[in-house]
């Protein structure tokens, strides 16, 4: 398949959420460090990444993710997104 290449970084960030989940730590990692790295500016990334990092026991890690969301919006979180991010952050602080 050769996918949208403006949704490569929703795609690899919604990867890496699903191998944290499946215990697949250092391959979340990869693919997360890629979609971040595609564009940066991807409020979805960082709060799946963001999820990610929770799963994996990483708080820190996943609270600056998390912040990270309000400062970036190409594209921004829906609104479901956003109560998600701001109630994950809430737990993490």
């Amino acid at each position: 398949l050769d996918p949208d290449p403006t949704r490569l970084p929703d795609l690899r960030s919604a990867r890496a959420l699903a191998l944290a989940r499946l215990g697949r730590g250092d391959e979340a990692e990869s693919e997360l460090r890629a979609a971040i790295n595609a564009n940066p500016d991807n409020a979805r990334t960082y709060l799946r990444g963001g999820l990610a990092h929770y799963l994996r026991g990483k708080r820190e890690e996943a609270l600056e993710l998390l912040r990270q969301t309000h400062r970036v919006n190409d594209p921004g979180l829906f609104r479901y997104q956003i109560v998600a991010a701001r109630d994950l952050e809430r737990l993490l602080s």
